[in-house]
């Protein structure tokens, strides 16, 4: 980074507006302004984040498009949340790989990700007999909003073999602290934490919001070489 701070800012996976909200949230408290650059392979939260920069007043750069594909300005940081445990080896690696492609010497990677015990332990306790009774409800509040009543069965059934299928998508070998080190020093980062780990507890995402964690979360901070 520049001794005036970072002039670029790579979110790798926007996370609907979650990421450049907490973006503009640090630029706001740290009294400067920064390029914002959003790279996501689908269409929809890119169109969302130009609509919240838009209300903002920011410009942003967007990309859609695979990550690992990604040609652009170096940056001065990288920030994702939840993005790695969707990639298993090799692609794992071609991702971090790519981060220190678009980086500049001494720019900062700032992970928040699920970490597991170990490789072959899968990061969500399932907890399948809720299922029926939670899709039932999405699909009843779905009513609410102005979806037909001809539609609620395909909602549960859709929603429920989302749920079911959910453990397919994150794949071996799962992401622990050892790997997600190994992977960032072997691409020239330095890694200054993975820590402080938050401990089991319930989330309520798209994913897990039938599940409980199994890992630990963590912060993981590197800078590139």
């Amino acid at each position: 980074r520049s001794k005036g701070g970072a002039q670029r800012i790579l979110i790798s996976g926007s996370a609907d507006t979650g990421l450049l909200a907490v973006v503009v949230q640090a630029m706001q408290r740290a009294g400067q302004l920064a390029q914002i650059v959003i790279v996501d392979r689908c269409k929809t939260p890119l169109l969302q984040c130009r609509d919240y920069a838009g209300v903002l007043g920011l410009s942003v750069e967007l990309h859609n498009g695979d990550i690992r594909e990604l040609e652009i300005d170096p940056v001065d940081v990288v920030i994702a949340h939840s993005f790695l445990l969707f990639f298993p080896e090799p692609d794992r690696q071609q991702v971090i790989n790519a981060w220190a492609r678009v980086t500049r010497p001494g720019a900062t990677v700032l992970l928040f990700s699920s970490i597991s015990p170990d490789e072959h332990t899968h990061p969500m306790r399932l907890d399948r007999q809720s299922i029926p009774g939670r899709a039932a409800s999405l699909a009843s509040a779905a009513m609410g909003r102005g979806w037909q009543e001809g539609e609620r069965e395909e909602i549960e059934t859709d929603v429920a073999r989302f749920w079911n299928e959910s453990t397919s998508i994150a794949k071996t070998p799962h992401t622990t602290a050892q790997n997600l080190r190994r992977g960032l020093e072997l691409a020239g980062f330095r890694v200054l934490q993975v820590t402080p780990p938050v401990p089991e507890s319930s989330t309520n995402g798209p994913l897990g919001v039938n599940a409980t964690l199994t890992d630990n979360r963590a912060e993981l901070i590197a800078v590139r070489i």
